[in-house]
């Protein structure tokens, strides 16, 4: 489980609308892939976006501060 900033670092594109696989969340905009335990882009690992911590605690997820 990983919860990702919710804008893409390029040019700032909601990633609600990405693709999510096993690899992580792909932008919708240029396709940029996000990879969900560290926040790096895969083709540009300088591009991040922020990675929360979160405790699953039963069928809840929480986001921690």
């Amino acid at each position: 489980v990983g919860v990702l900033h919710a804008r893409c670092a390029h040019r700032g594109t909601t990633l609600y609308y990405g693709k999510v696989d096993e690899k992580g969340i792909r932008c919708c905009y240029h396709g940029w892939q996000f990879d969900v335990t560290t926040g790096e882009c895969v083709k540009n690992p300088s591009a991040k976006v922020e990675v929360y911590q979160v405790k699953v605690e039963g069928d809840e997820i929480k986001v921690l501060a």
